[in-house]
């Protein structure tokens, strides 16, 4: 067995170059913010989130109608 282990090489695997395709046309990253742990206002929020430039913001919908 520590013979097999031998002949293994961890490292192969970082022999292989990275693919240097480009995305289809029209391919857009957008980063977006989460609120998860913001405890300001929504207002706060976005005006954070401007000011860091990022694309959008992804947010829980609140669960009771009155957050709603």
């Amino acid at each position: 067995m520590s013979g097999t282990a031998a002949l293994i090489n961890p490292l192969d695997a970082f022999n292989v170059p990275l693919s240097t395709t480009l995305p289809n046309p029209g391919f857009e990253l957008l980063i977006l913010a989460t609120n998860w742990g913001f405890n300001g206002s929504w207002d706060e929020f976005c005006s954070k989130i401007k000011a860091e430039g990022y694309d959008g913001m992804e947010v829980w919908y609140p669960g009771d109608e009155k957050s709603r």
